[in-house]
């Protein structure tokens, strides 16, 4: 096994994604080189090994390396507009090295093989989240010797460490975020959802919703229910903070309200009682671990985001108007401190997810 493993990424989610993965590789003492592009490159200082390299933001490397023979195979996860990553799983694709995708949110299946403007791009292997996963993949024409259901890499560890989260973590997180008081603390996790789909019918990407629209009809909803919940506000790594902000102060009326700081986005979700949002993966990460889920999806004309809505348990609203019986089942469930078990056969196939994907890596070398 000379040959080695070059990876590449581009947003938050995939970065996250990869880290796991890279570090089981590098324990199987398998040569892995990582380009510094995007998100990845704050991560990396974590894997401490000898057989992790990391090379340029370039083409130049990885075309030596393809000259030498040395590259085994090319590893790479989905962006929403980065372009890099997929346009070098073409490129080394054509110089015969075989390409494995991981998809790190199961949303847009296709069309994160098509940012770049080129026909579909079908990898060698395509790796899934979940079973679900796999028959959606299926319902958009992937063909199916090419999926396997690996499980999530980024969630190999979510299991352990909510098992070992403890009373006093969150008493940190309050301390760091001095307006939470004794309310029940509701997480929103925020998207940057106008920006990349579009906000209105003339972006054929077009969600059926925006940040704004849900924020607004979120925070009018939840007016009287002020005396019993908080809103902790978690903006998504790309977005315009104070703009969500703004949007915030705008409509929060008697909402008691703040950005939740100096914690990541499974912190968070750990330390809050109860979790909304739109599409995001940290609703699917809450799920697993039992909080009560809210998902806003107001008028939503895509289906691809309704994977969260189809988790047993989950609350959502996908018409236009927001309905008060399924918001006050969902904040009945936050105040009972209701704990869903309904992720939990779910959760044990993501512990593996890095052993498992790193299995299908060893296959190609």
């Amino acid at each position: 096994m000379d040959r080695g493993v070059l990876a590449a990424s581009g947003d938050v989610g995939g970065a996250r994604s990869l880290i796991p993965v890279l570090e089981e590789l590098c324990k199987e003492k398998l040569m892995v080189q990582v380009i510094a592009h995007g998100y990845i490159s704050k991560y990396l200082q974590q894997i401490k090994s000898d057989f992790l390299a990391v090379i340029p933001d370039g083409i130049d490397a990885v075309d030596k390396l393809i000259k030498n023979e040395k590259l085994g195979v090319y590893l790479f996860t989905t962006s929403v507009e980065d372009l890099y990553a997929l346009s070098l799983a073409r490129r080394v694709r054509e110089r015969g090295v075989p390409v494995i995708c991981l998809l790190d949110s199961p949303v847009r299946y296709k069309e994160r093989l098509e940012i770049d403007g080129l026909p579909t791009f079908y990898p060698d292997i395509y790796t899934l989240p979940s079973d679900d996963a796999l028959l959606e993949a299926l319902q958009y024409g992937f063909p199916e010797n090419i999926l396997r259901v690996t499980g999530h890499p980024a969630f190999s560890s979510l299991e352990e460490e909510w098992i070992s989260w403890s009373e006093n973590k969150r008493e940190l997180i309050i301390r760091d975020n001095n307006w939470i008081d004794s309310r029940k603390l509701l997480l929103f996790v925020s998207e940057p959802v106008e920006m990349d789909q579009g906000g209105t019918d003339s972006s054929e990407l077009f969600r059926g919703y925006t940040e704004k629209t849900v924020v607004k009809a979120l925070c009018n909803i939840l007016q009287e229910h002020s005396d019993d919940i908080q809103i902790g506000v978690l903006p998504h790594p790309r977005e315009d903070i104070k703009g969500l902000l703004a949007l915030f102060e705008e409509n929060c009326g008697g909402l008691h309200w703040g950005h939740l700081r100096n914690c990541t986005g499974r912190e968070s979700v750990f330390a809050a009682d109860g979790v909304c949002g739109m599409a995001s993966i940290l609703l699917y990460e809450a799920w697993l671990i039992g909080k009560p889920v809210l998902s806003l999806q107001l008028g939503v004309k895509r289906d691809d985001y309704l994977y969260i809505t189809k988790k047993s348990g989950v609350c959502s609203i996908t018409q236009n108007v927001i309905s008060e019986e399924v918001i006050n089942v969902w904040l009945e469930d936050i105040k009972d401190g209701v704990v869903n078990s309904f992720g939990a056969d779910e959760l044990e196939i993501h512990n593996n997810a890095s052993n498992a994907f790193c299995n299908v890596v060893k296959d190609f070398l």
